[in-house]
């Protein structure tokens, strides 16, 4: 933590204390350290907002992610309450990064890399019940269909986490800080032909997916924050 942010840190604690201080006296003293403090070291209320905020990332082996990825990686923060970046790092890796109130970004980060192998695992295992001698090209493009729709069960199991408005916007300014301006991906999606192979696989990674839970990664201490949250 840089000497920025301990400051930052201490003047919020000190507005905290100001507001549930339990006599007028140490209310004024609290809020006044603060408010010497945010004018010696040029602290606005904005820094102050931005503190809530936190991001946690995950390295990924690709720069340009495939649809089913970017289905899951929405899921994953509509369920938490959070946004994500994706950053490129080299030639052939890149970041994702989960950002939002702190410590739902964490709790998302973990979910995510519990959950991706599991759906690779399963897209794969899929792939391999594929008749032989079906085109590698239709049965990538199968097994893509088949882990989209494992995502869409996922998802229609969980209640989202809705954003609000002053939160979404302390997000948007943490972006902005951290990246400047980004651009948006909808990830690779390989042709599907509307053919019977498509509709099984459609219903397969339906199946797969109801029989999972996104909330299932989380537990013990990560469950314990989640009902803090």
């Amino acid at each position: 933590m840089s000497a920025n942010e301990r400051m930052i840190t201490k003047v919020k604690k000190l507005l905290e204390l100001a507001k549930r201080a339990s006599n007028e006296h140490e209310a004024a003293n609290a809020l006044s350290q603060a408010q010497k403090l945010m004018s010696k070291y040029d602290i606005s209320e904005l820094d102050i907002d931005l503190a809530s905020i936190g991001m946690s990332d995950s390295t990924m082996n690709t720069q340009n992610p495939p649809r089913w990825q970017v289905f899951l990686i929405n899921t994953v923060c509509s369920t938490f309450g959070v946004e994500s970046v994706w950053k490129v790092t080299s030639r052939r890796t890149a970041n994702i990064e989960f950002i939002g109130v702190t410590p739902r970004p964490e709790l998302a980060k973990y979910c995510w890399e519990v959950l991706l192998p599991k759906l690779a695992k399963a897209r794969l295992d899929y792939m391999r019940t594929l008749n032989k001698r079906i085109k590698r090209s239709t049965k990538t493009s199968r097994a893509d269909t088949f882990a989209e729709h494992w995502v869409h069960a996922i998802s229609n199991q969980v209640e989202k986490l809705a954003i609000d408005d002053k939160t979404t916007a302390l997000i948007t300014e943490f972006k902005d800080r951290s990246h400047g301006e980004l651009t948006t991906t909808n990830g690779r999606k390989r042709k599907v032909r509307n053919d019977s192979g498509t509709s099984q696989a459609i219903w397969a990674g339906r199946d797969a997916g109801s029989k999972e839970s996104i909330h299932n990664p989380v537990n013990g201490q990560e469950q314990h924050k989640i009902g803090a949250l």
